[in-house]
């Protein structure tokens, strides 16, 4: 029986986010692999975290070259399906969809594959509002939740749409077991962009501190075009978050690998507080280590933790109201970057931004037995639910359903 033959048009690492992972997993599915006979077009440009939202001619020269790749296997061979991991919004939008009209130009079957949002800030402008019809009129959508849906519900029918939640492979070995730690350590593990909370948990740092709470925060992820070492370490100084205050605050760059596992073994508690997301693989990373998970109710958030039921007396963390969080952020990761006055002001301490993630950490910081019961209620959901084989299952059956179930002849 001959197999369904694809075509991936996808980001792939480096650099290491979240599509490019997600189209590696995809890539490397024995469970795919079997059924598809799948070829692929890396559609990144940038090679490093560093180079995202910036210009180089390295990145204009990537962009042709996979723009006449795809061109080419469009015009050499014969295709079931066109798999496509676009941006939705704003500049990525207008450079990827080219590939999808291509894709549709030789008559394909075209599925596409959305890992961020913002479609509905776009929807109303030109060229966009022109580019979208065109871009997804039958064309068929994967969406990670369903909460994500509302964003692109003017330009895509429900029925067009199909939900494949991440996922994630097994930890090596075993989770290492939590010691009780007199000063529990909370772990920032996320780039340095001020979308995804770093001055929100900075904010609520100074408030726990004024309630003479002991804590340590580790700070681990890459540097961005706003927010690099210095950045950092000037806004916690700002907040009295300095040597000597009590809490003990750690930034220690990118890491990978082993050297990123011993910072989720040292861990008691994972925090992001994060106003712009869709389906973030950190926080189901941080269920497979049994942590404790304090976020927002920010996207597919809602779907990966379980907010905590007093009631019921269970949940696999705290998710805090994001709306608050958004009317003090300036979007870096949308490219929508403030002047720098402005972000200044993002900077400063915001007692109102920080007040719900405190109290949620306070709250971890002083129940050793409810960062446990949280942590062990997590690492359960994510065997349920969230593994990277029940990811490919997904996978397969979406793909499966934009192809119609149609076999080459």
């Amino acid at each position: 029986m001959k197999k369904y033959r694809v075509l991936f048009v996808t980001p792939l690492p480096p650099p290491v986010h979240g599509s490019s992972i997600v189209s590696e997993f995809i890539k490397n599915s024995k469970l795919i692999k079997d059924e598809m006979d799948c070829q692929y077009v890396n559609l990144s440009t940038s090679r490093s975290v560093g180079e995202i939202g910036k210009f180089h001619i390295a990145k204009l020269f990537r962009f042709v070259m996979s723009y006449l790749v795809v061109l080419w296997k469009l015009l050499t061979q014969r295709y079931d399906l066109v798999y496509l991991a676009i941006t939705v919004g704003g500049v990525g939008f207008l450079k990827d969809c080219p590939f999808v009209l291509m894709a549709k130009l030789f008559c394909k079957k075209v599925v596409v594959h959305h890992h961020n949002k913002g479609m509905s800030k776009y929807v109303d402008k030109m060229p966009y509002k022109v580019l979208y019809r065109l871009v997804y009129n039958k064309v068929k959508v994967i969406l990670l939740s369903w909460n994500l849906f509302d964003d692109i519900s003017t330009i895509v029918n429900k029925d067009d749409v199909m939900i494949c939640p991440n996922g994630l492979p097994p930890i090596a070995g075993n989770v290492s077991k939590k010691e009780d730690k007199k000063v529990p350590n909370i772990l920032f593990l996320s780039n340095l962009i001020e979308s995804k909370g770093v001055f929100v948990l900075l904010d609520a740092c100074r408030i726990m501190m004024r309630e003479n709470l002991k804590f340590s925060v580790t700070f681990v992820g890459g540097e961005s075009k706003m927010i690099n070492r210095d950045v950092l370490e000037k806004a916690m100084k700002d907040r009295g978050l300095t040597s000597g205050c009590g809490v003990e605050m750690e930034y220690v760059g990118s890491k990978y690998g082993k050297d990123k596992e011993c910072y989720w073994n040292n861990a008691d508690i994972f925090v992001l507080p994060t106003c712009y997301e869709c389906f973030p693989l950190v926080v189901i990373e941080a269920m497979q280590h049994k942590l404790p998970v304090v976020s927002t109710d920010e996207g597919g958030i809602v779907d990966i933790v379980d907010n905590w039921n007093e009631e019921k007396q269970c949940g696999t963390g705290f998710l805090v109201h994001s709306q608050v969080l958004r009317e003090n952020c300036c979007n870096e990761s949308l490219g929508e970057l403030t002047s720098e006055k402005e972000f200044e002001k993002t900077c400063a301490f915001n007692e109102i931004r920080g007040k719900e993630t405190a109290e949620a950490l306070s709250r971890l910081v002083k129940d050793e037995q409810l960062r446990k019961k949280m942590g062990r209620a997590g690492y359960q959901k994510y065997l349920d639910q969230l593994t990277l084989e029940k990811f490919e299952y997904n996978m397969l059956c979406c793909l499966k359903s934009a192809l119609g179930h149609r076999r080459k002849k």
